[in-house]
C-alpha cells in the first residue's frame, strides 16, 4: 500500500478513514434518533433529552471504536508486508478502455490526500477550540462584571426551587447589567444571572418559572454538552 499510504503515520490514515465512516454513521443516527423522537411526546422531555443524549454518545463511541479498528488494521497490513492494493477495472466494449468504477476512485484520491484532510480536520479542531476559549474568557467575566444582588424574595424562590429539583449545589442569584436573557453558567460553582430590567417587572410566579428552566439546565448536567 506504499502508493497509496507514502511515508504517512498510520495514525492519520486511521483518523482519516474514520472521518469518512462517520459520515454515514452520523447520518443513520440521526435519522434513528429523529424516528425515535416521532413516538416520544413532547411531555415526556426528559426521556426526550436522554433519547437524544445517548443518541449523542453512540456516535462518539461508535467512532473511537472505528478509528480503533482502522488503526489496528492498518499496523496488521504493515506488518503483513505492505500488500498492494488492487483497484478493480471495468472494461468498456465501446471504448475498448479499461475504466475504474467511480466509487472505487474517489476511494482512491481519499486515500492520496487523506494527510492533507485530516491535516484540515485538526486545524479547525484548533479553532474551535480557541474559540471555545475565548468564549469561556467571556463568560468568566460576565460572572464578575456588572453584578447586583437580586430581591429577597427571589432568594426564597431560589431555595424553593432547588429543593423541587433535589439539587444540592450552592447556587449564586445575580442581576445583571450585561446579559438581556436569564442564563446559567459554571460547573463547579454555578451562577444564575438575570437580567437587570426584569428585576421590576416578574411576578413571583414567573420568577419561580425561569429559575426552574435554568436550573433544569444545572440538573441535567448540561455543561457537559
Amino acid at each position: 500500500m506504499d502508493h497509496l499510504f507514502p511515508q504517512t503515520p498510520e495514525l492519520i490514515y486511521a483518523i482519516g478513514w474514520a472521518l469518512m465512516h462517520a459520515l454515514w454513521q452520523g447520518l443513520l443516527i440521526y435519522a434513528l434518533l429523529r424516528l425515535a423522537l416521532r413516538f416520544i411526546p413532547g411531555n415526556y422531555s426528559s426521556l426526550r433529552y436522554y433519547t437524544a443524549l445517548s443518541a449523542l454518545g453512540v456516535l462518539i463511541g461508535w467512532f473511537g471504536s472505528t478509528l480503533l479498528y482502522q488503526y489496528n488494521n492498518m499496523m496488521l497490513q504493515q506488518d503483513a508486508g505492505n500488500a498492494v492494493a488492487t483497484t478493480m477495472f471495468i472494461y468498456d466494449p465501446g471504448t475498448g478502455i479499461e475504466t475504474a468504477p467511480v466509487w472505487n476512485k474517489l476511494l482512491v484520491w481519499y486515500s492520496m490526500h487523506t494527510g492533507a484532510i485530516v491535516g484540515l480536520y485538526i486545524t479547525g479542531m484548533l479553532l474551535l477550540a480557541c474559540r471555545l476559549l475565548y468564549n469561556l474568557f467571556l463568560v468568566n467575566k460576565l460572572r464578575t462584571t456588572g453584578l447586583s444582588d437580586v430581591p429577597d424574595q427571589w432568594m426564597g424562590i431560589l431555595s424553593k426551587c432547588c429543593q423541587t429539583l433535589q439539587i444540592n449545589k450552592n447556587i449564586r442569584l445575580h442581576l445583571s447589567e450585561i446579559v438581556s436573557v436569564p442564563m446559567v453558567m459554571g460547573a463547579l460553582k454555578p451562577v444564575v444571572l438575570m437580567p437587570i430590567a426584569l428585576a421590576g417587572n416578574l411576578s413571583l410566579q414567573e420568577t419561580e418559572t425561569i429559575l426552574l428552566h435554568e436550573l433544569a439546565h444545572i440538573k441535567r448536567n448540561d455543561y457537559l454538552l
